[in-house]
């Protein structure tokens, strides 16, 4: 046996062991006699041991195609970076086989069930119901999209004395509508419900820093996160509170987030039909016995669970995590407690602009590296978490589908692979565009509510998958260079662009990816002059070319809004309306 048969053998043993170690945690008893996980509708060991199985069945078939039709390894620089692409491939052919599971999953579920509010219910008592404080944290927020979000609480149906709001800010001095906000917060705050503007300065601890200090001063039972670009139906509460006593392991309920400002501009029609998509799949995850993600906000918390998982601010190396959703969600889980989705459509805003979305996926990302680095061995054991084998899979695959994302074009140029297992990789893509055809269906279920066509959610999300990919490389750059971080909220305000030629609308954040865009465009035009160009090089470009010009057809389509913010405003709080027929737009 030669030396690099030898090696080649030992590293398949080593990337079957490491699905094997995957399969594990599944088999553990602890998962058998927990009533608490056994109630739960959840992907059953069957499944997963065929996804995993599947996953395996593609890596041992790429292996074999690779070994039989090219050259072998043989210094040891070949042989190292032969078993690197070994190990990158494995969250690759995961999440493609968890992503074909939950395709034929999702044809197969009945449409999502929005709850409604119903009329005839009697409204409980104030000694019925838990005491609630809304925590809405700020940092340089517009006035008019705060007073949104403001009388959006206001509006809610409480009884008098049991609901209080916290406006946790730490604006700049010199941002001209803090004082704005603060006469507002004064005028609408009343004895039986009152509103507290506490400021704290400078960015430590970024967005958690703001929430440590707002939950510091709440004395309530529950809390509702919002954002500074939140609108919730009148009924929120009375449908959801009294759910923490017929529970107490209830953590937290995440509602149902839908971006409600698909026209204010087409970058933000954009942003909304990828934002709607996601939060479609992560609705559909958590009903098939998945992951409960917190998104960060319109969500309602148990004071206990946060007691007990505080402080939200937490740190790696030195560094503050730029993200405190995800965080929470699983420290709470490691305390006993458990989410739950509740499908009550609440409404947030999208970016409005390119830049503003790149900066929303890069920071979601470099947050999710950054957890997922503190984290690793916590997500990969089974005895110090109370997750079934559904919530186990399904974590996995998302912070799997965060690196392939990232590393997926490198893989591509690196990867020492001949034709048919070029073929074999690109078949095995496919559940990646396969998933948009039954949220294209399950749109069509929610356009009345999400007033968006199914054509154009689908389309939008397509054409921002390698949007997507490349703000997941951005920030794989940033982390791996230790670039330190900002908090830069959402933007929800426009800037006058028309004397600027539209590329720059994009912004100075984007153009180091375009750049590297341009990169693979010349590498394409420099092949196209060699005559005899193998056809797996070509197959290793056709998807970042194909990835850039979807790319570029996206920044070709963020046009300027053609009117005023004012519109999108009075549309959103017509949408509070507690007559209006659906509650968020």
């Amino acid at each position: 046996m030669t030396q690099a048969t030898l090696f080649s053998a030992t590293s398949l043993v080593l990337v079957a062991a490491i699905y094997l170690s995957l399969l594990i945690p599944l088999l553990s008893r602890r998962w058998q006699s927990n009533p608490s996980i056994a109630k739960k509708p959840q992907l059953n060991r069957t499944a997963a041991g065929a996804i995993l199985s599947i996953a395996l069945f593609q890596h041992g078939a790429w292996a074999f195609l690779c070994q039989h039709s090219q050259a072998p390894a043989r210094s040891l620089p070949q042989l190292a970076g032969a078993l690197l692409v070994q190990l990158a491939l494995i969250p690759f052919f995961y999440t493609q086989s968890y992503l074909l599971w939950l395709t034929t999953a999702l044809f197969s579920r009945d449409p999502l069930q929005l709850n409604r509010p119903n009329p005839a219910q009697s409204t409980p008592t104030q000694k019925q119901l838990p005491s609630v404080t809304a925590i809405m944290p700020c940092r340089n927020e517009p006035y008019d999209v705060a007073k949104m979000t403001i009388e959006s609480l206001l509006n809610l149906t409480y009884p008098a004395g049991n609901l209080s709001i916290i406006v946790a800010d730490n604006s700049t001095a010199d941002h001209r509508d803090t004082e704005d906000i603060k006469i507002l917060i004064a005028a609408s705050s009343t004895p039986s419900r009152p509103i507290r503007f506490l400021h704290r300065d400078g960015t430590d601890n970024f967005k958690a820093g703001n929430l440590d200090l707002a939950i510091s001063q709440a004395r309530s039972d529950l809390v509702l996160f919002v954002d500074v670009d939140s609108t919730v139906p009148s009924h929120l509460l009375l449908d959801s509170a009294t759910r923490f006593f017929d529970s107490p392991s209830l953590g937290y309920l995440q509602f149902f987030n839908l971006p409600t400002n698909a026209s204010m501009g087409k970058a933000a029609a954009i942003a909304t039909a990828m934002l709607l998509t996601i939060k479609i799949k992560e609705s559909y995850q958590a009903n098939l016995g998945g992951w409960c993600f917190f998104q960060g906000h319109n969500a309602l918390w148990s004071m206990e669970a946060l007691k007990r998982i505080g402080p939200l601010s937490q740190h790696l190396w030195g560094e503050s995590l730029l993200v405190e959703d995800v965080a929470m969600s699983i420290r709470a889980n490691r305390a006993g407690f458990r989410g739950q989705t509740h499908l009550i459509p609440t409404g947030f805003w999208a970016p409005i602009s390119l830049g503003g979305l790149q900066r929303m996926l890069t920071r979601w990302s470099y947050g999710n590296l950054q957890f997922l680095v503190k984290e690793s061995l916590t997500l990969l054991s089974s005895d110090r978490q109370a997750l079934s084998p559904s919530e186990h899979m399904d974590l996995l695959f998302h912070f799997g589908e965060i690196l392939v994302q990232a590393l997926f074009p490198f893989v591509l140029l690196i990867i020492p692979a001949s034709v048919p297992a070029l073929i074999l990789l690109y078949c095995s893509f496919l559940p990646t565009l396969l998933i948009a055809i039954p949220i294209h269906c399950r749109c069509r279920d929610l356009q009345p509510i999400t007033n968006r066509a199914p054509w154009a959610v689908s389309t939008g999300h397509l054409l921002l998958l390698p949007f997507y990919y490349w703000c997941n490389l951005k920030a794989m750059v940033q982390f791996l260079s230790r670039k330190q971080q900002v908090w830069i909220p959402t933007d929800k305000t426009y800037q006058t662009r028309q004397d600027q030629p539209r590329w720059r609308s994009v912004g100075i954040g984007l153009r180091a990816p375009w750049l590297a865009l341009a990169a693979i465009l010349i590498a394409a035009s420099l092949l196209l002059l060699q005559p005899h160009t193998r056809l797996d090089s070509w197959l290793r470009l056709l998807p970042l070319l194909l990835g850039s010009i979807m790319v570029l057809i996206v920044i070709a389509r963020d046009g300027l809004p053609q009117h005023a913010i004012a519109t999108e405003l009075a549309a959103s709080e017509a949408s509070n309306n507690p007559t209006s027929q659906s509650p968020t737009k």
